[in-house]
């Protein structure tokens, strides 16, 4: 290639050698025969041919690259294949968004002969501004291409197609009466307006699941993919759709796909109106788009959608400045609901709206300090480490100093003897604080760590908050105190739902999601997990639940048939912005956060209200049972069976370390080898006059009370 430029350079450089001879030499004999009148005649002749060789040598040589290149551009139009952006569809095959046939319309400006009437047409059928279109079209009128607008309705584009047809015989059947011949191109008031196919996004169910599924933004991009700004003098500039928010942009690689390419030679279009047709074997360049991919999520559209209007409802009812809720399931990971009061659509967002945070799932994005919610971490950590059983006694005085600070439960009483069972049940902070002081502040700090609190728990959606907690070398008494009823740290409601997830989940704790599939990504997802809670732990944390909603402070979240577990909280609401820790007065955050036990469901539901009126009166214990019903319904969650009453669950290990084993159980009262002995052997090697026999089942080892 370098060898064929040098060439060229050379043929150019002997074509002016001649040239300066050729003239040379006729100047040389004019100059001879100036005194007669021929040779004047001969020197204007030379003067002419010589401005005629030069003026040819310029466009054979010297301008040859910029003709050749103008003249493409002329006859060379490049297109933008927009790839297909991929489907979302719910855990049940609802589609929530997907794209669908439009229409991008372009103008040729060097075409439109009446710029003013052209524009108002445009304004008539597609809508928008008439002097918008009139200044696109008229910025430069040697322009060749102009987007008129992206991924229109194609529907309306076919309106502008048919009207431009209307124009074009009525143009016609003018030239037909005066007698003339009607000519190929005719000149209408559309001339130069062109279509390409294209694709736009539509989610079918509007608003519905909008904070969690997402939207699309615009963006100018160059002719090689590239981002760049509106003012950017480019050629060929496009515009091109990311997702903006929600899975729409947690997901945008995988949806968006790549677009591809076209570059073809065109002749004249058929008639006005209708796009030039390529020339034959006039295609120079061709990038096939590639098609993003589907997703499918855990979300549930139709239990979105219920949840949606009661939270909005139920917000409105209490006048409440802020609201959210979350529905998790325990054992998967899966987030199947969601929702943030303001609600929006996508299509009417204003600017109040986003900075209220309409476009944000709260109960990942916002953290909060949760109040009383978190004593279940404190109450688990007892647990665990043996440091307080259900039923051991701790004495609350009315009031606890602690420095300069006094902590006193929300309702007066005086000095009473509680179990850590009523603790949690009637929602002491009193009781809370001297467990954590029972516990030590870094076994405390260690756990939280554990539970995931002030961590990222790398849930697939924008914006999530790690919260906000301390070191726990950090804490003096009073924080310490503080953080075991839920006030000086910051959580999200995700956090907590995932760690009352973990408790019914046998101590298992699952990552958050919201893709549950690729259907053409042949691999199956999997998401960490981390044991964070014994089982054991986790049962006997359980029962300490169930109290609240039975005899405590959330009764009004049971729900008939099915036994419900959870815990409420109210978190006054910190002043922003001081530097010191303070709290605004008569503000508060009311939650609750539960699940069903002994069902086949692990499902956790998890609300809060933001300084609802009538705050002692909570909205999210009644809101609890409403959603959850409306959820075992839907899900069709039932009771499991009773185990007979006869049979007594012993964990394995105390079977093999004999501790818990009633000693009736062997004749000595010795341990008992589970090892690899069956179930007739193990009932066999029991002593025949005891009253109770071994019975395994999986992990859990039960002894059958044989005594009557």
């Amino acid at each position: 290639m370098a060898q064929h430029k040098q060439a060229g350079r050379g043929t150019q450089t002997g074509r002016l050698s001649r040239l300066g001879e050729v003239t040379g030499g006729l100047l040389s004999r004019a100059v001879h025969g100036m005194a007669s009148r021929e040779g004047l005649i001969l020197l204007v002749f030379i003067a002419v041919a010589l401005v005629v060789m030069v003026r040819l040598l310029l466009l054979t040589v010297v301008d040859a690259d910029a003709l050749a290149a103008d003249g493409k551009e002329k006859r060379v139009q490049e297109y933008s294949l927009t790839a297909r952006r991929g489907t979302i569809f719910d855990r049940k095959g609802n589609i929530l968004a997907t794209s669908v046939e439009a229409t991008t319309v372009y103008a040729n400006p060097s075409e439109i002969t009446e710029p003013a009437k052209t524009a108002a047409i445009l304004a008539g059928v597609l809508g928008g501004d008439a002097q918008k279109y009139l200044a696109a079209i008229s910025a430069d009128p040697a322009a060749t291409f102009v987007y008129i607008a992206q991924k229109a309705d194609k529907d309306t584009a076919q309106k502008l197609v048919d009207l431009a047809q209307e124009y074009r015989a009525e143009a016609a059947d003018v030239i037909r009466a005066r007698g003339d011949d009607v000519p190929a191109e005719l000149e209408t008031p559309l001339s130069g307006i062109y279509y390409l196919p294209d694709t736009k996004r539509e989610y079918p169910y509007g608003q519905i699941g909008a904070q969690i599924i997402g939207s699309l933004e615009t963006r100018l991009l160059d002719e090689n993919g590239r981002e760049i700004s509106p003012e950017a003098d480019v050629a060929n500039k496009r515009e091109s759709f990311f997702g903006a928010s929600g899975l729409e942009q947690t997901y945008d690689s995988i949806l968006r796909g790549v677009d591809g390419k076209m570059v073809v030679q065109r002749g004249a279009a058929t008639s006005p109106g209708e796009e030039a047709l390529p020339l034959i074997g006039g295609v120079e360049e061709l990038i096939p788009a590639t098609d993003g991919q589907d997703i499918i999520v855990t979300l549930d559209i139709e239990l979105q959608q219920y949840l949606e209007y009661n939270l909005e409802a139920q917000a409105a009812q209490r006048n409440c400045d802020n609201a959210h809720s979350l529905l998790l399931d325990g054992a998967t990971g899966e987030i199947l609901a969601g929702a943030s009061i303001p609600l929006y659509t996508r299509d009417n967002l204003s600017a109040e709206a986003v900075a209220n945070g309409a476009t944000n799932l709260k109960a990942l994005t916002l953290p909060y300090e949760p109040g009383s919610t978190f004593k279940a971490c404190i109450a688990a950590v007892a647990l665990e480490r043996g440091v307080m059983q259900a039923e051991d006694r701790l004495f609350c005085p009315a009031e606890l100093k602690i420095y300069d600070r006094t902590i006193k439960d929300v309702n007066a009483r005086p000095d009473v003897e509680y179990t850590l069972r009523e603790i949690i049940a009637l929602s002491s902070n009193v009781g809370a604080a001297l467990m954590a002081d029972r516990v030590g502040k870094n076994l405390f700090g260690d756990y939280l760590q554990r539970f995931g609190f002030g961590q990222y728990s790398h849930v697939d959606y924008p914006g999530e908050t790690q919260g906000n907690v301390a070191e726990a070398e950090q804490w003096n008494p009073v924080q310490a105190a503080n953080i075991a009823f839920g006030q000086g740290l910051e959580v999200s409601s995700l956090q907590m739902a995932s760690l009352y997830g973990a408790i019914a989940n046998d101590g298992l704790l699952i990552q958050p999601h919201f893709l549950l599939a690729r259907p053409q990504f042949d691999v199956e997802l999997r998401y960490e997990s981390k044991q964070v809670l014994e089982p054991a732990t986790a049962r006997k944390l359980e029962e300490l639940l169930r109290a609240v909603v039975t005899e405590g402070t959330g009764k009004a979240a049971d729900i008939s048939g099915l036994d419900v577990v959870g815990k409420t909280g109210t978190a006054e609401k910190a002043a922003k912005g001081d530097s010191e820790l303070n709290y605004l007065k008569d503000e508060f955050i009311t939650s609750f956060v539960g699940y069903i036990d002994n069902s086949n469901s692990k499902l956790v539901f998890i609300s809060s209200f933001d300084n609802p009126t009538n705050y002692v009166n909570a909205p999210s214990t009644a809101f609890f049972a409403n959603i959850m019903s409306f959820v075992a319904n839907r899900y069709m969650i039932v009771p499991e069976e009773e185990p007979d009453p006869k049979l007594l669950l012993v964990e394995p290990s105390a079977v093999e370390s004999g501790e818990g084993v009633p000693s009736e159980a062997t004749a000595d009262g010795s341990a008992l080898d589970m090892g690899e002995q069956t179930d007739e052997q193990n009932a066999a090697s029991v002593d025949p006059g005891a009253s109770f026999v071994l019975e395994a089942t999986g992990r859990e080892v039960w002894i059958l009370d044989t005594s009557g």
